[in-house]
């Protein structure tokens, strides 16, 4: 006889907050939060650096779609950095958990790729994302994002 099946903390919470509307209000706290879910452990950590150059001080970096989506309600981001890449159609489960929280204001969805040509870029380019960019990261394609922009630019 098998174990009777029990539900995960982290799949109860997004449940729970699935059926909520979540607000944050950037011009109550100023705070602009970020997620990073990027498998490649390099470049994540690479572009949370680079962040951190910039004074982004909540950001928060993590390598599958089941721990973006575990945090995903408690951290509110405003901007989502996601892998396209990611194994097990990640990138699409993280879009769709985001759509289904319902924060408001939506939070800026980029796409992340190793390759411009790639099938996973023309998606970003017609889905939910508002951009994409190709790996690895440079500064001057954070500058063409706006809310990443260095301070003095």
């Amino acid at each position: 006889m098998l174990p009777p099946r029990t539900r995960r903390p982290e799949a109860e919470e997004s449940y729970r907050l699935a059926s909520t509307i979540l607000t944050r209000d950037p011009a109550a706290g100023g705070t602009t939060r970020i997620l990073i879910v990027d498998q490649d452990r390099q470049s994540g950590t690479v572009l949370s650096f680079m962040l951190a150059a910039r004074r982004f001080e909540e950001v928060r970096a993590v390598r599958s779609a089941g721990r973006a989506v575990a945090i995903m309600g408690r951290f509110l981001p405003t901007i989502v950095f996601l892998d396209l890449e990611l194994p097990d159609d990640g990138a699409n489960v993280v879009a769709r958990q985001l759509a289904c929280h319902q924060l408001m204001p939506r939070p800026k969805l980029i796409g992340l790729t190793w390759s411009a040509d790639s099938a996973l870029a023309a998606a970003a380019r017609a889905g939910d994302f508002e951009r994409w960019l190709v790996k690895p990261i440079s500064q001057e394609a954070l500058d063409d994002i706006p809310g990443i922009r260095q301070p003095n630019s």
